[in-house]
């Protein structure tokens, strides 16, 4: 089975909105289409999905609303802000299987491949568009932790 095959799932879509909820979907982009919303209602009447979980799938809803309530035009701290983030990322960065590999122990040579670590890429187009106050590009921010290695 493909990726766009039989599945209850398929790549860049919801086929089985119930199913997905279940499996844990919090936001369908784009926007639900009117077939699945009665997917769903009709799951809540027949006792398949309660009111209790649907709640518990609506995080995103708890977000937007905060992100309402919060004051525009406000100040922050950028500085703070980009040493968060940058914290966060360094943080999550995983590998599938590390076999004690890392981290890596007085490197001799490292090799850093492919375009995006020296021009990074992170901004697509539509809903995806946003406009950081700065940007760490990988490579930049590795040499100075590779110490004599080359």
């Amino acid at each position: 089975m493909g990726l766009r095959g039989p599945g209850r799932f398929g790549l860049g879509a919801v086929r089985d909105r119930v199913a997905a909820l279940k499996a844990g979907l919090d936001w369908e982009m784009p926007g639900p289409q009117e077939r699945r919303v009665k997917q769903v209602v009709a799951a809540v009447r027949a006792g398949e999905l309660t009111r209790i979980f649907l709640t518990s799938r609506a995080r995103i809803l708890r977000i937007v609303f905060k992100a309402k309530e919060t004051p525009k035009n406000g100040t922050f701290n950028v500085d703070a802000h980009h040493e968060l983030a940058y914290q966060i990322a360094t943080e999550v960065w995983c590998c599938s299987r590390n076999n004690g590999i890392l981290p890596l122990k007085d490197p001799a040579h490292i090799a850093v491949i492919g375009r995006s670590a020296e021009n990074a890429h992170f901004q697509g187009g539509g809903s995806s568009a946003h406009y950081p106050t700065k940007v760490a590009v990988p490579f930049k921010e590795l040499v100075p932790r590779l110490g004599n290695a080359n």
